[in-house]
């Protein structure tokens, strides 16, 4: 009787550490979020067309989407070296 008791709260036990350990896991894994890079290269035929209709739209789209981009932040990595450089 004893031994089927203990059978029963390993048995509890064991799925319990199980369940919490899955988790845990699950927890940290979907806290990663893996970096994602856009690169846009585009030939333009009409000019004033792009300016006019496309870049806009793109531009705010951008902005709304992305905190940031890679041209922005080296631009104010610049801006804050030739200031410190400049005092």
């Amino acid at each position: 009787m004893e031994d089927a008791m203990k059978l029963r709260y390993a048995l509890a036990t064991a799925a319990l550490s199980s369940a919490a350990v899955g988790t845990a896991v699950h927890t940290l894994h979907a806290q990663a979020k893996p970096p994602v890079y856009m690169v846009a290269i585009n030939d333009i035929t009409d000019q004033e067309g792009y300016m006019k209709q496309y870049l806009p739209i793109a531009q705010k789209r951008k902005r709304n989407t992305v905190p940031w981009s890679l041209q922005e932040d080296q631009e104010r990595r610049l801006t804050a070296l030739s200031q410190r450089v400049a005092s």
